[in-house]
């Protein structure tokens, strides 16, 4: 809740993705894309910027900090290095890193989904231009401690699968689905969603509709909402 990170004095950063999150913190995209370039600028001449150029705004930063070195990746086709070849399985996301001169991988991680993959590829780009070796990062990213509620797959009794998951942002949550429809396809999906915050449901209204309107079937619970908040008209 203090954009405290303003004090530190790095020599490298990565930045996986510069997204409207928190309401309560930012009040716009480009509040929180004004913390990041503040946070970045902090970084010498001679350090590293590892960014992922599939969000516009990272793209913005590269032109704005153009006497930086800026590495970008992503999924896209314009990334330095490009998020290559994924694959998923009910506990395991597999990819590889497309540069113009090779495809370095595969790399597997112990979780699952588009987010993840994003992260560890920026981790993986940002060790190797360190000097660590490919199979060096592939072999930590592949023994990372697991983390419950994302993806958590399970089947009862008569066949059905049961997912756990805490995606809170719209985007977040339509990469579960995308995940859920390409790993059970044709399967109809029952979704049952918790808002953890009045004050993002009220600023996510649109998005939130839209998005849970992927599934066959929404049950809402009541909202939790975070100590501090007022309920901001919302329920």
């Amino acid at each position: 809740y203090e954009p405290d990170f303003l004090s530190f004095s790095p020599s490298t950063v990565i930045v996986p993705s510069i997204m409207y999150d928190f309401p309560d913190l930012a009040m716009t995209l480009d509040d929180v894309y004004q913390n990041y370039f503040a946070f970045v600028k902090r970084v010498p001449r001679n350090g590293l910027i590892v960014g992922n150029s599939d969000w516009s705004r990272m793209k913005r930063m590269r032109v704005h900090l153009a006497d930086r070195k800026i590495e970008t990746y992503g999924f896209e086709r314009d990334a330095m290095w490009q998020i290559h070849d994924v694959t998923y399985t009910d506990t395991s996301s597999t990819f590889s890193l497309k540069t113009e001169r090779q495809i370095l991988g595969p790399l597997t991680i112990p979780f699952v989904g588009r987010f993840f993959v994003s992260s560890a590829a920026g981790v993986a780009v940002a060790a190797m231009l360190d000097g660590i070796p490919l199979e060096v990062v592939g072999q930590a990213l592949e023994t990372l401690p697991a983390i419950d509620r994302y993806f958590v797959t399970q089947t009862d009794a008569v066949g059905r699968v049961v997912i756990d998951d805490c995606a809170d942002n719209p985007a977040t949550i339509e990469d579960v689905f995308l995940l859920v429809k390409k790993r059970f396809p044709g399967k109809k999906i029952w979704c049952l969603y918790q808002s953890g915050s009045f004050l993002r449901s009220k600023a996510f209204q649109a998005e939130y509709e839209s998005v849970l309107g992927v599934a066959d079937f929404i049950y809402l619970a009541d909202i939790s909402g975070q100590p501090k908040e007022k309920t901001e008209g919302v329920h």
